[in-house]
């Protein structure tokens, strides 16, 4: 019986299917650009975490871990130059 009706149901036009495929189309665009958006701020984020943290690493090392002496002062704070 589903067949029976099947054939009068007409073909979407082919304007009408450019439509919807253009529409597709747009939805994929909005939804990258969203995502490169989210993209951004959560480099932007991880970023900016690293930096405090490997600062307030620094400065942790500094104030507590450093010799008293100029020579091993340098050696202690020279990986920290490097990075």
């Amino acid at each position: 019986m589903g067949g029976l009706f099947s054939r009068w149901r007409t073909k979407p036009s082919t304007v009408e299917v450019l439509e919807s495929i253009d529409k597709e189309i747009q939805a994929l665009e909005e939804f990258r650009e969203k995502n490169q958006r989210l993209q951004k701020l959560w480099v932007g984020r991880l970023i900016l975490y690293s930096s405090v943290l490997y600062l307030f690493t620094c400065l942790i090392v500094y104030l507590w871990y450093l010799p008293d002496e100029f020579t091993a002062r340098l050696a202690m704070t020279l990986p920290f130059f490097a990075f």
